[in-house]
């Protein structure tokens, strides 16, 4: 799993998620995985296409879960759900990933992905990011476009939940003390993941690795 910072905002904490996937087991799983982080609250769980649309109508949802939504739904539920992001969940194969990015799904995760890359993918994107499947991004070259470079992303090693928070305040201009305050860690575990920040960008020094980030679509300035 590849991750990509395409925005500086984050998603309020309070807001609620909803589910969407025609299968009861999918529909079970990711309302678990949706309550379990964080304590969200879940607002509906819905089986069919219309009823998230009737729901984004009616109730401020913050993030929403959809498995298998062509690009013509994720559409109109935008246009309904203003400010909400959302997490489609793909097929192994399926050919209208792109289609979906355009449209203007936050993140990607293919049907395979586990609990844990469900639980980091709503980390990431409630701090603006975009989580992309590893293997989508080389396979096409129209997706450097949307989530950067292919050539450079496709090696790159994926900075952790953690690392992408530090990243986020490095992209502010934050020292390491100032990291440690906004995100509740000491100093020298701040100091260690900028380290690791720095390794896995190849960077010599914290502004460097802020416009490497930028190069491979990682963060815009």
């Amino acid at each position: 799993m590849t991750l990509a910072a395409i925005a500086s905002s984050s998603l309020a904490s309070a807001g609620d998620a909803a589910i969407c996937a025609a299968d009861r087991a999918v529909r079970d799983r990711l309302t678990r995985l949706a309550q379990a982080h964080a304590g969200r609250a879940v607002a509906g769980v819905v089986a069919e296409a219309a009823a998230l649309t009737r729901l984004l109508e009616q109730r401020r949802i913050a993030l929403v879960l959809a498995d298998r939504p062509t690009a013509e739904q994720l559409r109109q539920w935008i246009r309904r759900g203003r400010g909400t992001a959302f997490i489609a969940i793909i097929e192994e194969s399926q050919a209208a990933a792109l289609d979906l990015l355009r449209a203007g799904a936050r993140a990607l995760l293919l049907n395979s992905a586990d609990d844990a890359a469900i639980t980091v993918a709503m980390a990431a994107v409630e701090r603006g990011l975009c989580v992309l499947p590893q293997g989508l991004i080389p396979a096409s070259p129209s997706v450097a476009e949307v989530a950067g470079d292919p050539s450079e992303s496709s090696s790159e090693t994926p900075l952790t939940a953690r690392e992408l928070d530090v990243l986020a305040a490095l992209a502010d201009g934050l020292s390491n003390k100032a990291i440690a305050r906004r995100l509740g860690i000491s100093v020298h575990t701040a100091k260690f993941h900028v380290g690791s920040i720095l390794a896995k960008l190849d960077a010599d020094s914290r502004t460097e690795a802020v416009t490497r980030a930028a190069q491979r679509g990682l963060v815009m300035l």
